[in-house]
């Protein structure tokens, strides 16, 4: 009967996972699965299953937490639509030109319509795929 509550917690949990997207209770749903295993195989009582259950989340938290958080970091790379950038050399749909963002980074680009942009043009990024920008002509200063 303790498993199908474990069941229950790690539906809940999952679900809210889903909901949020914030990678934070992902971790105690995973600690859920042994535990499951545990109450539904052998009859460890309710208090054991609780401290398996705080010894896996803390550990699952606080060993895979930072990494995935730096990989989402990474991966985040589409919060640069709508950014301003500075255009280095002429781009148009035939030739891939560069960017630079406010932080220096340059960045290879082309424009989002069927135009060419010269240099020291400001733009605004509209779409990011590989490592090239999409970018449009910025409507007043950077």
């Amino acid at each position: 009967m303790e498993a199908l509550y474990w069941i229950v917690g790690f539906v809940i949990l999952l679900v809210i996972e889903a909901l949020t997207y914030n990678l934070a209770t992902i971790w105690f749903a995973i600690a859920c699965i042994p535990v499951i295993i545990i109450a539904s195989t052998t009859s460890v009582s309710l208090p054991w299953q609780l401290l398996i259950f705080a010894c896996l989340s803390a550990l699952l938290l606080f060993l895979t937490r930072p990494l995935v958080k730096k990989l989402k970091k990474k991966k985040n790379i589409n919060s640069m639509v709508g950014k301003n950038v500075m255009v280095v050399s002429d781009l148009s749909k035939t030739t891939v030109g560069q960017v630079k963002t406010h932080n220096g980074v340059i960045w290879n680009a082309i424009p989002e319509m069927n135009e060419t942009i010269e240099a020291q043009t400001p733009c605004v990024i509209t779409a990011v795929e590989g490592n090239t920008l999409t970018v449009k002509k910025a409507v007043g200063n950077l």
